[in-house]
């Protein structure tokens, strides 16, 4: 009866059904999954091992996600956020997930954390007993013996720990509750400062700690760790006790340690010859397939040495970054100090002088490519030191890190500054500079090495001499590096040069167009006059393009009016280079001695050791400041 009451419309009493989207209704489905969840996971002695019960678990997590998510979405009240905030939920979901040992339960718990911070509601990141909670999960998922995670899984880890560091970042209030500094008595603290590594404090901000152990990675996860810290290190403005923290932490060393060992992955011994199959065709019309490759030397262009290269060189700008962006003078003086001696030092001597370094480096058995130790006959290992410095001198723009490690390398003495000298190291800093000054130093003084016994200059010369095509091919390409890029350090260390008396010009300008002419009339006999006068004019445009970048000519654009007093300043902190002056090549000067030896066997030489030679050329006599007659 009530089936045809229905159908023809009758005027039968009808129960009106609530909404769907109905606070109270919500929040008590909420709970009932809630609920069902409780129950599965009381009634199972071990959850892990019980597939059925693993996939209502996993369900049930997901189906409380999708109600935060909705909710998020839909007008207030938001019960079901308050509920999970009042009881505290969370706490059971992450310990649920820790006991599981499933992979699917834990990406569905970080899930569900992640849907409470995206809520913006009950201040979650600001509660104590969440960020407690959500730090020992993600530390019980990372933690020595735990379960493996698939990189997916662990990118999501990561990205939420990024996001945790973003609002840090833009709400310095919530910050004592991800960190906390508990205060040392001084004898404590100066007992552990006696470490040169800096204090472990992992309880003080597993956040951080959880960021650097996984900013050595490639992808996603990498790159959320890499900008998750950066964040970190801004905030240090807003917070003396981060600063102090940062400073006497053991944050400096391990970043400068994980550098240390990304390098130490690279291949002691590199080939640079391009595959048969992939030749660039300027090399495939000439006799370079005739090239062999050095004996066990790895391929610059393998697939597995272009990740390695790639993930060094991605954690190597990431130190820039750190630099570019924290405000904290100590912490970047503390930075930069660590990267100089246990990174830049290493990187010219692949000893270490005592125990303790090599512990706290915890290195493969793999040896260190050094400038010292590099040789062109053991198979390569010049080649890849010289490679290896190109990159990461091509991949730097930070003025710090480029002048540290060229006045360390080029054996460049320190110039009295000219601009105000920069603020005072706190005393903290200072011990910690002194630590490190004196854990360098070996037990014996004959052991003692330095740059001004035998720096980069050296083994720049050496390698251009070479007989090896592959080491003088890498030592061209380092040269025209910094000749074209940091041209101010190569001035008096890779190039002798005279400074002159008379700077007024001593060419006139009808001898500049008498050799224009001659050089365009053998162009004309060699090649014909067709598109002779395009080509010159496409030649110009080039070489006018060169000229106008090169970092010596900025001066001598600006119009003399315009008074700029930071014009030849190099922008490193607190220091002013000597601008170059108006110079000649020295007579006796080896390295343009060894390009003119190369220059003469010009048409018997390996294409691409024409190419380098040819750049390098160029390079040194584009800065305008060379006088070519001498």
């Amino acid at each position: 009866m009530d089936f045809w009451s229905r159908l023809i419309g009758g005027g039968g009493s009808e129960k009106r059904q609530p909404a769907p989207n109905n606070p109270q209704q919500r929040l008590a489905r909420f709970r009932r999954i809630y609920d069902q969840t409780l129950q599965t996971w009381h009634k199972k002695a071990s959850l892990s091992s019980d597939s059925q019960a693993l996939d209502n678990v996993r369900s049930n997590f997901q189906r409380l996600t999708s109600y935060l998510h909705d909710e998020s979405r839909s007008p207030a009240p938001h019960l079901c956020i308050s509920y999970a905030a009042s009881s505290q939920i969370y706490t059971t979901v992450a310990r649920i997930a820790s006991v599981s040992q499933n992979e699917g339960i834990v990406r569905e718990a970080v899930a569900f954390y992640g849907a409470l911070i995206d809520s913006e509601e009950e201040d979650f990141l600001a509660s104590p007993v969440f960020a407690g909670s959500l730090m020992a999960f993600v530390g019980r998922l990372t933690g020595s013996g735990a379960m493996l995670l698939g990189i997916d899984t662990s990118a999501e880890i990561v990205e939420l720990l990024f996001g945790i560091a973003a609002k840090i970042r833009l709400e310095p209030d919530i910050l004592p509750i991800w960190f906390t500094s508990e205060t040392r008595n001084g004898r404590d603290l100066q007992s552990q400062k006696t470490n040169f590594a800096g204090v472990t404090q992992k309880d003080d901000f597993p956040l951080c700690y959880q960021l650097i152990d996984h900013v050595h990675h490639e992808g996603r996860i990498g790159d959320f760790a890499r900008t998750g810290l950066l964040y970190i290190f801004e905030s240090a403005a807003h917070s003396n006790t981060l600063e102090q923290w940062l400073v006497e932490s053991d944050m400096p060393t391990l970043m400068a340690t994980g550098l240390g060992a990304l390098y130490s992955q690279l291949s002691r011994k590199l080939s640079i010859l391009h595959p048969a199959d992939e030749l660039p065709v300027i090399l495939s019309l000439s006799d370079y397939a005739d090239l062999q490759p050095s004996k066990d030397a790895e391929s610059l262009f393998s697939p597995a040495f272009s990740v390695e290269m790639d993930t060094f060189l991605s954690y190597l700008t990431f130190w820039q970054d750190v630099l570019q962006h924290c405000k904290s003078d100590d912490v970047k003086a503390t930075l930069i100090d660590h990267f100089q001696i246990l990174f830049l030092q290493q990187l010219l001597y692949a000893h270490f002088s005592r125990e303790p370094l090599v512990h706290v480096w915890r290195l493969t058995t793999r040896r260190y490519p050094s400038l010292l130790e590099s040789s062109d006959v053991d198979g390569g290992s010049s080649v890849a030191v010289l490679t290896y410095l190109r990159r990461i001198l091509d991949s730097l723009e930070h003025p710090d890190l480029v002048h540290m490690i060229l006045q360390y390398l080029l054996a460049l003495p320190e110039p009295a500054p000219s601009r105000p000298a920069p603020p005072p190291r706190s005393p903290t800093t200072e011990k910690r500079r002194m630590s490190l000054m004196l854990l360098k130093e070996p037990e014996k003084e004959e052991d003692k090495l330095s740059p001004s016994l035998f720096n980069l200059v050296d083994l720049i010369i050496n390698s251009l001499s070479s007989k090896n095509t592959q080491t003088v091919i890498t030592a061209l390409k380092l040269v025209s590096l910094i000749l074209d890029k940091d041209h101010i350090y190569a001035v008096s260390t890779l190039v002798r040069s005279m400074p002159c008396r008379n700077k007024s010009p001593q060419r006139t300008v009808g001898a500049l167009d008498a050799e224009v002419d001659a050089y365009l009339a053998l162009a004309e006999g060699v090649g014909g006059d067709q598109e002779l006068e395009e080509a010159y004019g496409d030649h110009l445009s080039d070489i006018q393009m060169v000229l106008e970048t090169h970092p010596c000519s900025a001066r001598f654009l600006i119009p003399p009016m315009i008074n700029n007093p930071n014009l030849n300043q190099h922008p490193t902190s607190g220091l002013c280079l000597k601008p170059v002056d108006i110079h000649y090549l020295s007579n006796d000067d080896p390295m343009f001695t060894s390009l003119l030896r190369i220059l003469e066997t010009f048409f018997t030489n390996n294409v691409e050791t024409n190419l380098g030679l040819t750049d390098a050329i160029i390079n040194l006599a584009s800065c305008p400041c060379i006088r070519l007659e001498g």
